[in-house]
């Protein structure tokens, strides 16, 4: 079942799959999520939220970023924060049905355009691929 959530109620929940998630993308400093950051977001509508459930198991999340674009105020832009399903559930439907239910919701709020961020030649790149997105913009990283 995948159903909105509240970050801060859930954070015990999520913490272990946020942990999982970072060691998988290779980023090189601690995770520390903002749960006040997150809380004020849902408060004020900027935040797409949904927890995938297998009984009472947390086992999979989305959360995305949704507002106005800077450049154009009545272009509304939704931008994907995390996506992640536990590795034991990824052979499941999961992640699709959260890719679409945020999409549903993002629509249903106004957005005109969705962004998924990926490392390019993954499992998700391809998923994206096939659903109709295409690549816009290239992510680049430095340390300073």
């Amino acid at each position: 079942m995948i159903k909105p959530i509240i970050v801060a109620d859930v954070i015990g929940q999520i913490l272990p799959m946020i942990r999982e998630n970072w060691a998988e993308t290779g980023f090189a400093f601690a995770i520390d999520p903002d749960v006040a950051t997150y809380a004020s977001m849902q408060e004020s509508d900027q935040l797409i939220a949904l927890g995938a459930f297998d009984g009472d198991d947390m086992i999979g999340y989305s959360t995305a970023m949704i507002g106005c674009h800077i450049f154009n105020p009545n272009v509304i832009v939704c931008q994907s924060d995390a996506l992640f399903v536990r590795q034991s559930h990824r052979q499941t439907s999961i992640g699709g049905r959260l890719i679409l239910q945020t999409e549903h919701i993002a629509k249903h709020r106004g957005a005109h355009f969705m962004l998924w961020q990926t490392r390019a030649g993954t499992p998700l790149a391809g998923s994206l691929l096939r659903r109709g997105y295409e690549p816009a913009d290239v992510a680049l990283i430095k340390g300073l």
